[in-house]
């Protein structure tokens, strides 16, 4: 499964942030991180990591919420090829 996580950091803790970031981009028992880019405009990063399934989802989403230093909006997401009309 894979998961797009839309970050918004705390103001003045952009550093922190983006730090624990990169921490939680390492692969983990049975998530695995993919990857990271910082934006410009409405979300400061996006976060792309997939997850064997959504109890180890739920896991990381929790993670990455309770560090206090970003809000987050987490979607899943889909390859094209396997959307069915």
């Amino acid at each position: 499964m894979v998961f797009v996580t839309l970050v918004r950091f705390v103001p003045g803790k952009g550093k922190e942030a983006f730090e624990e970031l990169k921490r939680l981009a390492n692969p983990r028992e049975n998530v695995r991180g993919g990857y990271m880019l910082l934006t410009f405009g409405q979300y400061d990063g996006i976060f792309v990591w997939e997850a064997e399934d959504l109890r180890q989802a739920n896991k990381r989403i929790r993670e990455i919420s309770e560090s206090g230093l970003f809000t987050t909006e987490t979607m899943l997401a889909q390859p094209p090829e396997d959307f069915v009309f």
